[in-house]
């Protein structure tokens, strides 16, 4: 309960006095790598506020390694979550695409090659939320070729995911891209083993993103 107190205390007091400097915000970047998930859940849903009081370098400074860890977190929902995080503060004024860019993709890039799929899965569930905030190049370069290569993934959770992530990128990147990469695959798991990744695909096809393309 003293956890979801401290927004409307940051709000009233701010992070520029020397014990909020010296004080509250070591607090709160120990509090982000608690043991306890709700504890991390709680802090990671004070970003946003946290980012906009201090700035880009200054939260960069204190919060960068929270952030990053999140990304990876053990808790499915922390790592879900974060995701929402990460587009509200790359929506903030001063953030933007550069600081997503520079910032965030390191995290998410390192999830590409992990054993288990529900870390991989941070990939295609950033690159569904952060589309319409990154360059056509990072999407084309980095994160559509993941996709792509998650789409035949045994795992068919991972593949629905992937469906999804390229149907979300189509609007950002090349129309040669969607021809040669996207509707190929989407196209090849309307075949899929699994009904529901055969569903998502259709879906997919028939969605405002990709209508123009059939």
């Amino acid at each position: 309960a003293v956890l979801l107190q401290l927004g409307p205390f940051i709000r009233v007091t701010g992070l520029n006095g020397e014990a909020q400097e010296g004080v509250l915000l070591p607090l709160l970047v120990r509090l982000g790598d608690d043991k306890n998930w709700r504890i991390r859940h709680v802090i990671l849903h004070l970003m946003p506020q946290l980012s906009a009081e201090l700035g880009p370098n200054a939260f960069w400074k204190h919060f960068s390694s929270i952030v990053e860890k999140r990304a990876s977190d053990a808790c499915a929902l922390v790592r879900e979550d974060w995701v929402k995080v990460m587009a509200q503060i790359a929506s903030t004024p001063g953030y933007g695409q550069p600081w997503a860019e520079e910032t965030l993709l390191a995290p998410v890039l390192a999830l590409v090659d992990e054993k288990s799929y529900l870390m991989r899965a941070v990939v295609l569930q950033f690159t569904v939320g952060l589309a319409g905030m990154l360059s056509a190049t990072i999407l084309e370069t980095k994160l559509l070729p993941a996709a792509l290569e998650m789409a035949g993934d045994r795992v068919p959770n991972l593949r629905i995911m992937a469906v999804r992530a390229l149907c979300a990128v189509t609007p950002f990147v090349a129309a040669a891209m969607t021809r040669e990469k996207i509707l190929p695959k989407l196209h090849e798991l309307l075949s899929d083993a699994d009904v529901d990744v055969k569903f998502e695909a259709d879906a997919a096809l028939e969605s405002d993103n990709l209508k123009a393309f059939s």
